[in-house]
Parts: C-alpha cells; structure tokens; sequence
C-alpha cells in the first residue's frame, strides 16, 4: 500500500498540471465549441426557414400550374367545340350553295334541252309545211297568192 502513494501522488501532481494549464484552454475550446455548435444551430434554423419559404413557393406555383393546366383544358375544349361548330356550319352551307348550284345548272340545262327540242320541233315543222304546201298548192294558187302580195305590198297593209 505504500507502493501506491508515490502513484496517487504522481496522478494528483499530473492531474493538478492538466487542471492548472489545461483549464483555460479547454474552458476557450468549450466556449467555442458551444459558440460553433449554437452557430451551426441558427444557421440551420435559417436554411430550415428558407426550405420551407420555398417548398410553401414551389407548392403555390404547382397548385397555380395544376390550376393553369385545367383553365388550359377547358380554354382548349371551348376552341375545339367552336372550331367543331363553325366546320359544320361552313359544311352546311356549302352544300346548300352546291345544291343551289345544281339546281341552277339542272334547270339550265332543262332549259338549253326545252330549246334545242323547240328548234327541232319548228324546223320539222317548216319542213312538213313545206312539204305540204309543195304538194297541196296548185300554181295557180301560188300565181294567185303572188298578185294578192304584191297588191297588198302597192296599197302598204302587207
């Protein structure tokens, strides 16, 4: 046991050396560890702040977006009804106008076929006339017909 005082004293003067030179500066490496820590704690409070300053803006701008999106839609589906719409009223009309066309052009042509059919009809008509007078009047009839012409032509009724 007395082999053991020299050591407790020795520990004791090693121990009283680390706390006599050794207390200010781990007081100082305590203080500034607390300061860095308590440092680190407020820089990490404002980068936490910030994240959620721009999650709450990122989240409004997709709620915005999302929102954008389904007027986009609608704005688009309105445009493709009326484009729709429009397509089928300039269709109708179209075939209105080319019914309208063919109307005009069948009757056209009924008309041109009523005329062509006319001329037929009066140039066979002359011919059988002429056939009829060429083999019905006498030349005294045509002698007579000429002198009554001309007489009328003299007194100007003809």
């Amino acid at each position: 046991m007395l082999d053991l005082i020299p050591v407790f004293f020795n520990f004791a003067v090693v121990l009283f050396i680390i706390w006599h030179y050794g207390k200010k500066p781990f007081a100082d490496y305590l203080v500034e560890r607390s300061l860095s820590i308590s440092t680190a704690i407020d820089e990490a409070k404002k980068a936490e702040r910030e994240a959620k300053a721009q999650l709450d803006l990122w989240d409004g701008k997709w709620h915005g977006s999302h929102d954008e999106a389904k007027k986009l839609m609608a704005d688009t589906k309105a445009q493709i009804e009326s484009l729709r719409e429009k397509t089928i009223s300039d269709a109708h009309r179209s075939v209105e106008r080319i019914e309208k066309e063919a109307r005009m052009l069948s009757e056209g042509e009924a008309l041109r076929a009523k005329a062509t059919l006319q001329k037929s009809l009066v140039s066979k008509s002359i011919e059988l006339a002429r056939r009829y007078v060429a083999s019905e009047i006498t030349e005294a009839d045509q002698k007579h017909l000429v002198s009554d012409y001309v007489e009328k032509l003299n007194h100007g009724t003809a």
